[in-house]
Parts: C-alpha cells; sequence; structure tokens
C-alpha cells in the first residue's frame, strides 16, 4: 500500500488531475461504488464525508486526497488498493 501512496501522492504533486494515474484512481472510485449497488450519498454516509466531496472527485472538480480515499474504501467495504489498479 505504501508504494501505491507515494505514487498517489507524487501523481498529484506532478500531473494534477491530467495525470493518467490520478485519472484510473477517479475512474476507479465510479467503478466501485456502482459494484457496490449504493449511492454516492450512501457511500459518503458510511465514509463519514461530505457527499458533495465524492461528487467533486468524480467530476474531475477536486483532487481526490489519500486520506479521503481510505473512508471512502472503508464506506465501501472495499480494499483500498483498488483505487490503484489499472
Amino acid at each position: 500500500m505504501a508504494i501505491a501512496k507515494r505514487g498517489f501522492q507524487k501523481c498529484l504533486y506532478d500531473g494534477g488531475m491530467s495525470s493518467t494515474y490520478v485519472k484510473r484512481t477517479v475512474n476507479n472510485l465510479r467503478r466501485l461504488i456502482t459494484a457496490s449497488g449504493k449511492s454516492a450519498r450512501e457511500v459518503a454516509h458510511a465514509a463519514g464525508i461530505d457527499e458533495s466531496t465524492i461528487s467533486k472527485y468524480l467530476s474531475g472538480q477536486r483532487q481526490p486526497q489519500i486520506d479521503v480515499l481510505e473512508k471512502i474504501a472503508k464506506g465501501l467495504g472495499a480494499d483500498f488498493q483498488e483505487f490503484f489498479k489499472p
């Protein structure tokens, strides 16, 4: 997990949302929410975050943050590494 986190953090600093790595993370977030059968609101509630955070990640208005992705993974009942799969 540490390697994925380091790579993701480097990506945030180097390329912003244009980075392939961040786009992949957002696409995986979308995939995991859909696969869970939950709404973004339900996932946000389970993760203890505001629904607008997920919405902004999905729309590209905000870059995903590691600590929030960890909460979302927990709310989804998913492995954190799922966000970084190709």
